[in-house]
């Protein structure tokens, strides 16, 4: 079973990864960076509520 614990390392992991990939083509905040900001933490949330779900009924 997964734990919220691993859940929560894992989506750290890829928000990070998610943040450095913004930061790097963009040094400061822009409107469209600040859009990409938003869009990720609506997709990590999305994903965060799928793989609990998911996860807990296997």
């Amino acid at each position: 079973m997964v734990t919220l614990d691993s859940l929560d390392a894992l989506l750290a992991t890829l928000t990070l990864g998610a943040l450095r990939a913004v930061f790097a083509v963009s040094s400061s905040y822009t409107l469209d960076t600040l859009r990409t900001l938003v869009t990720l933490n609506t997709l990590k949330s999305a994903f965060a509520l799928w793989a609990l779900v998911t996860l807990n009924t296997l």
